[in-house]
């Protein structure tokens, strides 16, 4: 067997497969199991037994031993093909739906119901997504959708039959082979699907269903409301929440308003009270300059005896100098620390000229008097 060339057993490989399928179309399971076995062990030889081409004919003979009831032997073909599975990522949807659909029937035929549905559901890529596996609904909807899609099926079949019928071609021999190949696929395929119709008569009757889709298009309704609804009522929170971060906000901003604005205050007062202290200080050192300028004023203005007199007495001119020269320092200082607030206090400037001409004539006076003292 393992000599037998490669296109020999891919040949073999697909026609075991293929009578196997009729038959299980059929309902005739015992002269299906021949083809399955046949179809897997060559499956085996050519890809292996890991490969992920030896499922399919191991999901065909699952579903044989289902039909003949041995449930034990299908379940031990599902675990293989499962494990088959999750070592190919790459599977296709048919594959994994075919697995899903086996091994429904399998919890059906040993009574756990709840595993079986939630198998079935799995099959079922809409009902899985929608998570509706239970609706009766939206089965009968489904059956009606399938009805439609078998319909068109077998109308592109016939139009595609026709059309090769009257196209010529220049390969007879190709043209027969191709011809053979898809008559037996074709009427593979339609014996699936008038046993898939027959089915979803049977059911239609057992239910009394007179309109499913009717049903279905109501309830998808209600569900658009729903869902429509679970929308506004999201837009208006985030409407809500944006509404409460925005008042926030602009209560921030008003209390940092609020607080710069009583920063400004405080400078405003601050520079007025350091103007305030600059202004007293400045009348104080006034009031001292016209004092010690009257001072100076009434000893020069009085006789060389009396300036002697007093000198004897403690008050020399020399002090009388120094205490000059202090006051013009203190003069120069203060005209340095009023610099800056002559934009604010425009009468000080001239206080201090005002004081600077008396200190003049004082020293000129007192200039002519130590001149006479000295030249009697």
């Amino acid at each position: 067997m393992h000599k037998m060339p490669w296109l020999v057993l891919t040949v073999i490989l697909e026609v075991s497969t293929s009578a196997a399928q009729t038959w299980i179309v059929q309902g005739n399971f015992g002269l299906a199991v021949a083809g399955a076995l046949y179809a897997t062990r060559t499956a085996e030889m050519l890809f292996g037994t890991d490969s992920l081409e030896v499922v399919h004919p191991q999901l065909l003979l699952a579903q044989i031993y289902l039909g003949l009831n041995q449930l034990h032997s299908a379940e031990e073909l599902l675990n293989m093909a499962e494990r088959g599975l999750a070592k190919h990522p790459e599977a296709g949807r048919s594959a994994r739906c075919s697995l899903y659909r086996n091994f429904g029937r399998l919890y059906a035929c040993q009574n756990k119901y709840d595993q079986a549905l939630r198998a079935c559901a799995m099959d079922a890529e809409v009902f899985r997504k929608c998570g509706r596996a239970e609706s009766h609904t939206a089965c009968n909807a489904m059956y009606k959708k399938v009805c439609d899609i078998i319909i068109r099926w077998f109308e592109q079949n016939a139009n595609m039959a026709a059309n090769r019928d009257e196209m010529p071609s220049p390969k007879p021999v190709l043209q027969e082979e191709n011809q053979r190949q898809d008559l037996v696929k074709s009427e593979l395929e339609i014996q699936e699907a008038m046993e898939t119709l027959r089915h979803i008569i049977e059911y239609a009757k057992d239910n009394h269903t007179e309109s499913p889709e009717l049903h279905y298009e109501e309830e998808q309704a209600s569900d658009d409301e729903a869902v429509k609804r679970h929308d506004e009522a999201t837009v208006a929170k985030q409407l809500r929440r944006d509404a409460k971060e925005q008042q926030h906000q602009i209560a921030e901003e008003a209390a940092e308003s609020e607080l710069e604005e009583e920063a400004i205050k405080r400078q405003d007062r601050d520079r007025k009270a350091a103007l305030d202290e600059e202004v007293t200080a400045g009348e104080t050192a006034e009031n001292k300059a016209e004092a010690a300028i009257q001072e100076a004023t009434k000893i020069a203005a009085e006789t060389p005896e009396a300036v002697a007199d007093k000198t004897e007495g403690g008050l020399s001119l020399k002090k009388v100098a120094k205490r000059l020269k202090d006051l013009a320092v203190e003069e120069q200082t203060l005209e340095v620390r009023l610099q800056p607030l002559n934009s604010q206090q425009q009468t000080t400037p001239n206080m201090v000229e005002s004081s600077r001409k008396k200190n003049q004539s004082y020293c000129s006076t007192l200039n002519s008097n130590s001149s006479k003292k000295s030249h009697p």
